[in-house]
């Protein structure tokens, strides 16, 4: 088990040259958000442009083009055809990571195109939330897991491994679901762990109890895609937007109470966050 400490993170982000362009960094596609719901794709958009990706598109449902344009012009839109919930995700060459599971729901019609994109999908994913919740009710979709990021909590964990009586067994359960999957997953809380197929446990030295809180795991989703996008390998993706994730909160609550820390709070001291890492 292995702590992460600001040195780790150092060793292994990577600097940026003078005359870097755009599409060096990658285009991520978030798919998020459905009726009630759209919150969630613009946090982790804005946390996914935040994070040093260099395009991002989101896709959303039908009609939710104004919303973004208005709220994170930065970002392009792609929307369903469905006003109320995604029906089909789409796919192109160009992009280089996806975001997949805030706030999109469990339709039979969500989950049916999730499970068209995954046997299909060739690049690097996140899931989270009813992106795991999908894969919690279709078990057959594990097979197809291969490099993907999955960011439960503890409750959608026990969804999609069983329940545990100890920390014991629910590591034993995590690491065999990894090597398995041959993917990196993220168990949230306080010391969020990272579990990676080669046997390895990364322990989370950032964050306070405000992260507790609706919208947080949107912006995380949107950190660890854009470090993907960037051509990051899963795990290290996972690690540096997991520390940079609860830094950027540590940060948010030096003037103020985790009482009232906000999603939008993380997003907005991500700035902060980088430069204490790369000393800019």
């Amino acid at each position: 088990m292995q702590e992460i400490s600001i040195d780790f993170i150092r060793s292994i982000i990577k600097t940026r040259s003078k005359d870097a362009f755009k599409n060096q960094f990658g285009h991520a596609l978030i798919v998020a958000g459905s009726k009630g719901k759209l919150g969630a794709a613009i946090l982790s958009s804005k946390a996914c442009m935040r994070s040093g990706v260099g395009l991002v598109t989101v896709f959303s449902t039908n009609g939710s083009a104004p919303i973004f344009h208005t709220a994170l012009p930065e970002v392009m839109v792609l929307e369903d055809a469905n006003k109320n919930f995604l029906t089909k995700i789409p796919e192109h060459e160009d992009y280089s990571a996806y975001g997949i599971g805030p706030g999109i729901g469990t339709q039979d019609d969500t989950i049916d195109s999730f499970e068209l994109f995954l046997k299909e999908n060739k690049k690097s994913i996140v899931l989270d939330a009813d992106g795991i919740n999908a894969i919690s009710l279709r078990p057959k979709l594990r097979s197809f897991l291969n490099t993907a990021v999955l960011t439960p909590h503890v409750g959608e964990c026990k969804r999609l491994l069983g329940n545990w009586s100890n920390e014991i067994e629910a590591i034993e359960k995590i690491q065999s679901f990894v090597e398995e999957t041959k993917s990196v997953l993220v168990l949230k809380g306080a010391q969020s762990k990272i579990f990676s197929p080669e046997g390895k446990l990364f322990v989370n030295t950032t964050g306070n109890p405000g992260l507790a809180k609706a919208g947080s795991g949107d912006v995380l989703t949107g950190i660890i895609t854009a470090f993907l996008a960037q051509g990051y390998s899963s795990l290290n993706a996972a690690i540096i937007g997991v520390f940079i994730h609860g830094l950027a909160g540590d940060l948010a609550i030096e003037n103020d109470s985790n009482y009232s820390l906000l999603a939008s709070d993380i997003c907005d001291f991500l700035p902060k966050a980088f430069r204490d890492i790369l000393g800019e």
